[in-house]
């Protein structure tokens, strides 16, 4: 069999199975039919939806209504949180505004010398590395003392003279403005050194009549026998002299316009104290008075019964117990021993009530014989008392 034979052949078997014409023809129709297609999506490209775009960046977010919205904590909630995180909060800034109008000095009723109310008077400070520290004038020997208490004449019929003493003033704006309106003009304070705009207090006190005295910090208890925090600039037995003397001087640095220096605790130094003693030695060599606000000290006034400074130690606080009852109950024992005694100092913490129950009480003293004075003049007398029993 030849091979035009044998393929006729396979042929014949092959149309018996599947015709060979209809797998030529199945073939060109899917050949056509995808070209079709894919001429058609390469040209006319269907118009499908993008998906939604995600990711960290482009996520897609819900804005919650007002209605499911967190509610927000009261302030008072905040701090308190804050507060039980022991988280401290920024410090507030410390630019007091004390408000205060500018005064127009009143003439002092008591008092034919006009009140001077210059802050730094010529010749009475130097200028330091701490600011201005008192001097005495070196052209007349004029003491701080003299030149900035506040001038006072005693009645005729004055039996008896109380020396009001407000300790902590500048500590407060209010205060200090309350202080200074309400309570009488011959009321003395003494200016905490720690305040801010001290030097503006100082000055309005001092256009209204008040004498002021610069408290120094030193280390001891107070008046009902608590330990006190006197601050980083307060004065240590235990510290080396000149750290106590480069603290007594910036103390004395933050204003002028004072008459003398005022302790109000009992300190920790000891009696004849040394050290202590060079402290209070400096202080009268500046002119200033000294005055022990504590009644129960006795080194502050032992150091300085050796200087020429002029001395005085209070008697008595008003606010142990500050209720009215108690406090006028102090006040009627305050008359009675400045009827008996002379003079007496009496001392305060500062306290709108008790310079509402002190503006009252004053106005009773006339008919009593009694007189309000500035701390200056209980201590001149008190200087005379101690020169007089020294030379008997």
């Amino acid at each position: 069999m030849n091979i035009k034979e044998k393929i006729n052949v396979i042929k014949e078997g092959a149309d018996n199975f599947f015709s060979l014409a209809s797998f030529f023809r199945t073939s060109v129709f899917l050949f056509l039919s995808l070209f079709l297609f894919i001429a058609l999506n390469l040209f006319f490209p269907a118009n499908v939806s993008k998906p939604p775009i995600t990711g960290k960046i482009m996520a897609s977010f819900e804005v919650p209504s007002t209605e499911h919205a967190p509610e927000l904590k009261p302030q008072q909630e905040v701090k308190q949180e804050i507060k039980n995180e022991n988280i401290t909060p920024p410090p507030v800034e410390q630019t007091e505004q004390l408000e205060i109008p500018e005064p127009n000095p009143e003439p002092n009723p008591e008092s034919s010398a006009p009140t001077e109310i210059e802050d730094s008077i010529a010749g009475l400070s130097e200028e330091s590395d701490f600011g201005p520290l008192p001097v005495i004038r070196s052209s007349d020997k004029r003491t701080p003392f003299e030149a900035y208490k506040t001038p006072f004449h005693v009645k005729e019929k004055t039996q008896g003279v109380i020396s009001l003493v407000m300790i902590d003033f500048g500590l407060s704006g209010s205060f200090a403005k309350s202080a200074v309106e309400t309570l009488p003009k011959a009321t003395t304070f003494v200016a905490n050194p720690y305040a801010d705009i001290l030097q503006a207090k100082i000055s309005y006190a001092r256009k209204n009549g008040h004498e002021i005295w610069m408290g120094i910090p030193f280390a001891g208890t107070d008046n009902q026998s608590n330990i006190l925090d006197a601050g980083q600039n307060a004065l240590y037995a235990g510290l080396k002299p000149k750290e106590n003397m480069d603290r007594l001087n910036t103390n004395l640095g933050r204003a002028t316009g004072y008459a003398g220096v005022a302790v109000a605790v009992d300190t920790d130094f000891a009696d004849q104290s040394p050290d202590l003693q060079i402290l209070i030695n400096t202080i009268a060599t500046r002119g200033l008075g000294i005055a022990q606000l504590d009644t129960t000290d006795t080194a502050i006034t032992t150091a300085a019964k050796q200087t020429p400074t002029k001395l005085i130690q209070n008697t008595v606080w008003i606010d142990k117990n500050l209720t009215k009852d108690s406090t006028l109950t102090t006040l009627s024992t305050i008359e009675k021993i400045a009827l008996e005694k002379g003079y007496v100092v009496a001392s305060f913490h500062p306290s709108p009530v008790l310079f509402k129950i002190l503006s009252d009480w004053q106005k009773t003293l006339d008919t009593k014989n009694i007189q309000l004075a500035p701390l200056s003049y209980s201590a001149m007398q008190n200087s005379m008392t101690i020169n007089q029993q020294a030379h008997e």
